[in-house]
């Protein structure tokens, strides 16, 4: 009978087994020949397979011995899987990604194209890094978003919780260096950027152009655009941009436009007084030279009734003359001297880069040239910064005497 058969072949399991464990006491070992089984094509009892009856008869034994011959069915088990040939069976699917067209919009022959922002900028607002905005400009848009994979890439400390591997972002040195800086910004490139930048803040702040942050900066561009002398004092709008979305970076600040209306004559007149210095470095006699109209110190100063250009001049420090202490070699904005070279005490103050004596605010310009048809408020006075006498200006060198130039 076939069931005699396979339980012969379960004894000799068993058998082997308990060799396995003990061999002192069951000195015997099973043959590893198994039993012939012959099952009938007529047969209709329901066969069991093989190794559930073995487990059911090993079920009987101690732990020790029915942990050892699981092992060793287990063993088995491997050697045979090991050895099935599974190459006929079909490979898995690779994944695949599923793309669609979903996004994609229709663009018409004549119709202007919003241009997108590349992920590499929305990851810079992410960690808080100041962008200079000739990243806004249309074709530096166009060059990140064509060219990612080339732009100079650097290493972050990630803030609040520390990542296991800092975030790479768009090295905004790299960027500037090879493609521009913004502080050289034309006139039309920054009124360009300057609308991208809004819309962008329109992207990444909460509710959108419907949001505080979109209307944050929209009142921030919308104050320069505004000024009527703004083509005349590019340069100061520029410089306040510049500055003030620094400063936000490190302190955020809500928009007042007194406060950007004081920053943006204080920027005017830094720069007309930059300006007049470097006139007068060039050309010492002031009489003969009238500083120019705009006060894009970006522009070349013109020189004035054909006045010589002395080469070199226009960067050497040591031919500044401060209208405080009348010294060469530096300006009022950094002087801290007491008293003139003779000891005489001197009369002036700086305030927030002015001249002045008490309460009264001096005209600068008039002190440089002595000119009275100057275009500032009839509230600075007309007198000299050296002695306070209204008959002549400072360098006219008529209560002082001009300080020698430099050998070189």
């Amino acid at each position: 009978m076939n069931q005699d058969k396979v339980q012969r072949n379960l004894d000799r399991e068993l058998k082997h087994a308990r060799h396995q464990t003990n061999p002192t006491a069951f000195p015997d070992d099973a043959s590893d020949t198994s039993s012939m089984l012959t099952i009938s094509e007529t047969e209709d009892e329901p066969s069991t397979p093989e190794k559930s009856k073995l487990l059911s008869s090993l079920s009987k034994l101690t732990p020790q011995t029915r942990a050892l011959a699981a092992s060793i069915l287990g063993q088995r088990d491997r050697e045979v899987d090991e050895d099935t040939d599974d190459s006929h069976l079909p490979l898995p699917a690779a994944k695949r990604l599923c793309l669609d067209t979903a996004k994609e919009v229709t663009i018409n022959p004549g119709d202007t194209v919003t241009l997108g922002f590349h992920t590499l900028l929305f990851d810079l607002a992410r960690y808080n890094i100041y962008m200079p905005l000739n990243l806004f400009t249309n074709s530096n848009i166009r060059l990140v978003n064509r060219e990612a994979h080339s732009l100079t890439l650097r290493r972050i400390n990630s803030p609040g919780k520390r990542a296991s591997k800092p975030p790479l972002v768009l090295d905004v040195e790299a960027f500037e260096k090879k493609y521009g800086r913004e502080v050289d910004l034309t006139r039309d490139q920054w009124s360009e950027a300057a609308r991208n930048f809004t819309r962008f803040a329109g992207e990444v702040g909460r509710d959108g152009e419907q949001g505080d942050y979109f209307m944050r900066w929209d009142n921030h561009y919308g104050f320069f655009e505004e000024r009527t002398d703004a083509a005349e004092h590019f340069q100061a709008i520029l410089e306040v941009d510049i500055n003030m979305r620094k400063d936000y970076i490190v302190k955020p600040f809500a928009f007042s436009r007194s406060l950007y209306n004081n920053t943006y004559e204080a920027a005017k007149l830094s720069i007309r007084v930059a300006t007049i210095e470097r006139l007068h470095r060039l050309h010492p006699d002031t009489s003969s030279v009238r500083p120019p109209r705009a006060l894009d110190s970006r522009s070349a100063p013109s020189i004035a009734h054909g006045a010589p250009f002395r080469k070199g001049s226009s960067s050497d420090p040591s031919s500044a003359v401060c209208l405080r202490c009348a010294r060469r070699g530096h300006t009022l904005t950094t002087c801290l001297a007491t008293s003139f070279e003779d000891g005489q005490k001197i009369t002036t103050t700086t305030q927030n880069g002015s001249l002045a004596r008490g309460p009264s605010i001096l005209c600068h310009v008039w002190n440089v040239r002595g000119d009275r048809s100057c275009s500032h408020s009839p509230s600075r006075v007309h007198s000299c910064s050296f002695c306070g006498d209204k008959r002549h200006h400072a360098l006219a060198w008529v209560c002082r005497k001009e300080p020698p130039r430099s050998s070189s």
